[in-house]
């Protein structure tokens, strides 16, 4: 099995304070790397999109999923990110799949 896990973009909800928001916030979320690692453990593939470090667009994940073919996406997401990781999950089951 394929898996990706998208973390999706956060800066933005911290407005004028995003660069500071990002000091020492180089890492994916210890969730997705936790489940990363037993899923590889058991064989399975597992890829893990970090969209703010990266700087992917909606588009570049779109791509991506594309390319990847997962049989599964993960996302990772908090309260404030929830209506992006929505948006994110909507735009890839309508564009990707």
């Amino acid at each position: 099995m394929k898996v990706l896990f998208i973390q999706p973009p956060w800066g933005d909800i911290f407005g004028k304070f995003k660069s500071a928001s990002k000091v020492g916030n180089c890492y994916p979320s210890l969730g997705i790397c936790y489940l990363s690692a037993v899923l590889k453990k058991d064989g399975h593939i597992t890829k893990i999109i970090d969209t703010e470090i990266e700087g992917k667009t909606f588009n570049d994940i779109l791509s991506d999923v594309k390319n990847i073919k997962p049989t599964l996406i993960g996302f990772t997401s908090t309260t404030p990110l929830f209506s992006s990781v929505r948006k994110m999950a909507e735009l890839i089951k309508c564009h990707a799949i």
